[in-house]
């Protein structure tokens, strides 16, 4: 400390600890034993009796804590969340994020629209301490796409259709079929196969579920047309 006494202090003094931090050993104050706030240490010389005292103050400032660098997947179809509490460790909760174009964001990660990547976050330090901070590796696993429900109507005459052509949206081809519980072909066969609700699931890639949707087909009666004959009749004059 005897640097902060100025240039034309006099060596050869005592250093002493008026409150009792307990930071003060031999000339040097130890910052991991300082209270927060500001601090007071009194310099002694002694030169044939006359003496002299001044007086150093310390301001401890707590280092900026920015957690620890964290790794995470999540689904495409998980809600937003914030993305400090991902962090290892207790950051401090007033920092700022940019995402992995190194632009400023609200720190809330939203699996729909936000890509993945590495999302750095910075607290920044009082003087003299330096600013802290962490990374976040989110990584964005696609939800299963199984469809949208639908419902249809066939004849038994009708020719064989894919059931992936019933349902809506824009389901994974890769699916499977169960019909009672039991496994299901992709082609329905009208007149062989029966109605009722035929269910496709596309397996899930952790942490992603697995996803369903069904078919529910009605059988309805279809007018048979006979043909009508258009031969020539004779008539007689």
């Amino acid at each position: 400390m005897f640097s902060g006494l100025g240039g034309s202090a006099q060596p050869g003094g005592t250093w002493s600890d008026p409150t009792a931090t307990g930071a003060l050993v031999g000339e040097q104050v130890q910052p991991a034993l300082l209270p927060t706030g500001t601090s007071f240490f009194v310099y002694t010389v002694d030169d044939a009796g006359c003496t002299d005292d001044a007086t150093v103050f310390v301001t401890l400032s707590n280092a900026p804590n920015a957690g620890t660098n964290a790794v995470i997947t999540v689904c495409s179809t998980a809600p937003p969340f914030p993305m400090y509490q991902e962090l290892g460790s207790t950051p401090d909760p007033n920092g700022a994020w940019t995402d992995p174009m190194n632009t400023m964001m609200n720190g809330v990660f939203d699996p729909a629209v936000d890509p993945s990547g590495v999302f750095m976050y910075t607290v920044t330090g009082p003087p003299p301490c330096v600013s802290a901070t962490a990374t976040l590796l989110i990584q964005v696993t696609q939800a299963a796409n199984a469809g949208v429900d639908g419902n249809s109507s066939y004849c038994t005459t009708d020719t064989p259709f894919s059931l992936l052509d019933r349902l809506g949206g824009n389901p994974a081809p890769n699916g499977t079929w169960s019909y009672a519980g039991m496994s299901h072909g992709p082609v329905f066969v009208p007149g062989v196969d029966g109605p009722g609700e035929y269910i496709h699931r596309v397996l899930g890639v952790a942490p992603c579920g697995d996803a369903t949707a069904s078919v529910v087909l009605t059988l309805v009666s279809c007018a048979i047309t006979a043909p009508v004959n258009m031969g020539v009749q004779n008539v007689a004059e």
